[in-house]
Parts: C-alpha cells; structure tokens; sequence
C-alpha cells in the first residue's frame, strides 16, 4: 500500500480553535494509508511525488453509502499548513497540536 511522506500526516483542522475544539467540517486526519475526512474515508490508491515537493494522491472515497474516486493535490505552504486541492481553489488548514 502506497504511504505519504510524514509531512502531511497528523490532524489538520480549519483553524487553532476548531483544533482546540470537537472540530468543524474541514477536520482532516491524514494517516499514512488514508485520509479521514468529515463524513468520508479516502484509500491512497497510488502517490505521485512533484518537484515542488507535493503530492498528487489518488483516492477511493467511501462515505454517506457511496463510493467514488479522486485524484487531489496535497501540499505544505509557507505558513506551514496543509493545501488539499481537487477541482477547485485549495482548501488550507493548520495542524493541530
């Protein structure tokens, strides 16, 4: 099974407090096998490794009784967060502690 890098591993949430908190919506947990989103759990299928150090991941999504496949970016940023993108604009959280 493909495992990411240790960069991107740990929870990552919305925000300081959201982390602090019970989480929002944004909360993910990124394992070395999968990603845990809110209300789906993603297999790394395959990881194909940029030159700018990110990572383009293709996932099998389960959740809410469907199933469906994707392919999504993940990168860190300058600020040190994580950028999961998809089809549209990044989607940035912060690691919480």
């Amino acid at each position: 099974m493909p495992a990411l890098p240790a960069r991107f591993l740990g929870t990552w949430d919305q925000s300081a407090a959201a982390c602090a908190g019970s989480g929002s919506e944004m909360r993910l947990v990124v394992e070395p096998g999968r990603l845990r989103f809110h209300e789906s759990v993603a297999r790394i299928e395959a990881i194909r490794e940029t030159d700018g150090g990110h990572v383009e991941v293709d996932l099998a999504f389960q959740g809410e009784g469907e199933s469906w496949r994707e392919t999504r970016t993940l990168r860190r940023t300058a600020e040190d967060r994580l950028a999961v993108e998809a089809a549209g604009p990044p989607a940035e959280r912060v690691r919480c502690g």
